[in-house]
């Protein structure tokens, strides 16, 4: 405990900053609500992409006390269902990264902000949310999803490894 000392105070002084953050800055829970919003929503549109493609192919018999039938698929769209699971993947590792980005934008405005003077709202301190949302659709988006598809790719990877493995 005496030999952490300095990492103890610098731990607390971390956390007492997060703390000041989260309670001068309340909308940011609005946050993760919006990009989940958006999520859901590419989400239940993928649904209805996948039912859509994987109902391509030939229609066989199948089982008729269960009134079940058998589609036969060709290669190719085996290969875009594939396609639209990493393509889901992506995109919801993007989403993640552009909540990820404007929080820390919002963080970032908020702690070099002048906080011996109170603004218009009366709280000491400025946390631009919406200007990181801006951001990261005009500035950042590209950059988000590279780093997306850079870690979808490896997820997959990884993934398909711990399956074989």
């Amino acid at each position: 405990m005496v030999c952490n000392f300095k990492s103890l105070r610098v731990s607390i002084a971390i956390i007492e900053t997060a703390a000041d953050y989260f309670s001068d800055t309340k909308r940011i829970m609005i946050v993760p609500v919006i990009y989940f919003a958006f999520g859901l929503s590419v989400f239940i549109m993928w649904i209805y992409g996948i039912l859509c493609i994987s109902s391509i192919g030939t229609i066989t018999g199948g089982n008729y006390n269960l009134q079940t039938k058998d589609v036969n698929r060709d290669e190719g769209t085996n290969w875009m269902i594939a396609l639209m699971v990493f393509g889901m993947i992506w995109i919801g590792s993007f989403i993640v990264a552009m909540n990820e980005f404007v929080v820390i934008c919002s963080a970032a405005s908020w702690y070099f902000s002048r906080k011996d003077v109170a603004d218009k709202d009366g709280i000491p301190g400025d946390s631009d949310i919406w200007k990181g949302m801006w951001w990261s659709w005009r500035y950042n988006c590209g950059s988000l999803a590279l780093g997306s598809f850079i870690l979808s790719l490896f997820w997959i990877i990884r993934g398909t490894f711990e399956y074989i493995g």
